[in-house]
């Protein structure tokens, strides 16, 4: 577990296991965590964390250990890293470096445009921050 990230650990940790063979999916819960109006879950990210995604794709591709098969993937991984970083920007309300996110996934990889996920994170970093709050109050006070 890479403790110097702070907003990205898990997917960090998920891409180096991945270098060691394939998963299994388990189809039952394993574990939950508490949300809450205060979690790092949902507190809107600053932009130092919001680069983690960037760095951990970059190291992630620097390693000698990638299969070879995974570097023809590398631009489209960046770009999805953008994307999110688009994403995580429009959560916290920073327009203008949301919108330097996508540019730069357009840039690295055009087919990211019309993939439907794309629109998905993108619409969920503008209205589902909303909605998720809503649903945890909701939960807090008993509604749901």
């Amino acid at each position: 577990w890479n403790w110097h990230l702070r907003h990205v650990p898990d997917y960090e940790f998920l891409l180096r296991i991945g270098m060691h063979g394939g998963g299994h999916r388990v189809p039952r819960r394993l574990a939950s965590f508490r949300v809450h109006d205060g979690s790092q879950t949902f507190a809107p990210a600053d932009t130092p964390r919001i680069m983690e995604y960037r760095k951990v794709i970059t190291e992630y591709y620097a390693d000698p250990a990638v299969p070879p098969v995974l570097l023809q993937a590398r631009r489209r991984a960046e770009a999805n890293a953008s994307v999110l970083m688009s994403r995580a920007h429009l959560r916290a309300r920073r327009f203008p470096a949301a919108l330097v996110s996508f540019g730069r996934a357009m840039v690295i990889h055009p087919p990211v445009v019309f993939r439907l996920r794309t629109w998905r994170l993108l619409s969920n970093g503008l209205l589902g921050r909303a909605l998720q709050y809503r649903r945890i109050r909701a939960a807090a006070r008993g509604d749901i």
